[in-house]
């Protein structure tokens, strides 16, 4: 297997990870929005979105370690949003109420995760076309 079939392999797994941290992102961003259930349990379940896409995203910068400088802007862009996840939990309280802030947060995030996913997969093919054409 090449080095070039290698990355694209790595990057093929950051894009499943981001694509699972969207989805959980988009989940955590609509708790609430559609029907009132218990404020606790409402809390609990975004707390918990937010640590698994915290996971996701931290899995998807496991995917690139020890990979060459091609993937490397990726990386910086993941180690960025992880940043920013990983407290992001820890805001969220049991009596917590609506926060715009958190959820524009979360909005912005989830615009990330799609760019950075887009930008993985398109190198990703980038790679195997190259190194199919060798």
């Amino acid at each position: 297997m090449t080095e070039a079939n290698v990355v694209a392999g790595a990057l093929d797994r950051v894009v499943e990870e981001l694509s699972t941290a969207r989805r959980l992102l988009d989940e955590a961003y609509s708790i609430g929005l559609w029907s009132k259930s218990d404020d606790c349990s409402d809390n609990r379940r975004k707390r918990q979105c937010l640590r698994e896409t915290d996971w996701a995203i931290s899995g998807a910068l496991r995917a690139l370690n020890g990979l060459p400088a091609a993937v490397d802007a990726i990386a910086r862009d993941l180690r960025a949003l992880v940043a920013v996840v990983e407290p992001l939990p820890d805001t969220v309280t049991e009596t917590m109420g609506t926060n715009g802030e958190l959820d524009a947060t979360i909005s912005r995030m989830s615009d990330e995760v799609d760019g950075l996913s887009k930008r993985a997969a398109r190198l990703s093919a980038e790679l195997r076309g190259a190194a199919s054409a060798v």
